[in-house]
């Protein structure tokens, strides 16, 4: 048997990730399979930020719903909104497309959306629930 993978298409990459236990002995299928993308990413995206940046993710996954700013987010970080922008819009960024990269089909940390004057963020449920399963110190 022989199976062709579109890796750049995350409905194809989910499928063989779905079909390819099946033909494993039940012993040998690691729990990858059973990892959701979303926590996957996640899994990715950890190592590759640091204590500061942990820390933004953390505080961003606190906020409900698409209506947060980067002003709201410096805010409650006590930090400058300068900074926290440059967090986001540096490494942070950098990171998450490392870790999307190397999870076809995850969606990403943040979802975006203009509003007519400034930039708003949320995090989907999926995300902060792989969030909740990390440390800031992990």
């Amino acid at each position: 048997m022989h199976m062709l993978v579109d890796l750049t298409n995350p409905v194809d990459v989910r499928a063989a990730i779905a079909a390819l236990p099946r033909f494993l002995p039940p012993d040998s299928v690691e729990s990858v399979s059973q990892v959701s993308p979303d926590q996957q990413f996640v899994n990715q995206l950890w190592p590759r930020i640091g204590r500061n940046l942990r820390l933004v993710v953390k505080q961003a996954r606190t906020y409900p719903g698409l209506d947060n700013s980067i002003a709201k987010l410096a805010t409650d970080l006590n930090g400058s909104v300068t900074s926290v922008k440059a967090a986001m819009n540096g490494g942070l960024s950098k990171a998450i497309k490392t870790a999307k990269n190397a999870v076809p089909g995850a969606q990403g940390l943040f979802v975006w959306r203009h509003n007519g004057t400034v930039w708003e963020f949320g995090m989907s449920e999926e995300v902060k629930a792989a969030i909740d399963t990390k440390g800031i110190d992990d």
